[in-house]
């Protein structure tokens, strides 16, 4: 398990230790009274760029943890505005059921209007009965704005995390 920890290092840092050798090579090859000048100079960049790595690949792991917890985020925003676009059908189908009830409400007050007095009793009832179906709409239509208002909310943040 050591020999791999080993052979994986020096596979990330191949380039590294490939001037660490040609350093050591020029080292050898230079007089005598440079040769330690130019050994320090040479080390101290070649740890620098091991540093410099090393930084980099600390602030990829974190970048990249980063983008995952905004793509798992996205996948939850995605899921809400699905299940808020079929509460808003939903609202949709019964919100056209009740206009419908509605509309035949109205059609039976207007025929019970020109009958005589003995239907006024119906009447009232049906009277009730349409102002109950219209605040039943109305209350429909209030809850399936907040839910279109939510759902364009989800889309703005859903286009916003994707920038």
């Amino acid at each position: 398990m050591d020999k791999l920890h080993i052979g994986l290092w020096l596979a990330e840092h191949l380039d590294t230790v490939i001037g660490f050798v040609l350093l050591l090579g020029a080292c050898l090859i230079l007089p005598k009274s440079v040769r330690w000048y130019v050994f320090t100079g040479g080390a101290a960049l070649l740890l620098m760029n091991l540093w410099q790595v090393s930084r980099a690949r600390e602030k990829l792991k974190k970048l990249d943890s980063e983008r995952s917890a905004l793509q798992e985020q996205l996948s939850g925003l995605k899921d809400a505005s699905e299940q808020l676009k079929q509460r808003n059908q939903e609202l949709e189908k019964q919100s056209a059921e009740l206009e419908q009830q509605r509309q035949a409400l109205l059609q039976r007050q207007q025929d019970l209007a020109s009958g005589d007095a003995a239907l006024q009793q119906q009447q009232e009832d049906i009277n009730r009965q349409v102002n109950a179906h219209t605040e039943q709409r109305n209350a429909l239509q209030d809850e399936n704005q907040r839910v279109l208002d939510a759902l364009a909310k989800l889309k703005q943040l859903e286009a916003t995390s994707q920038l």
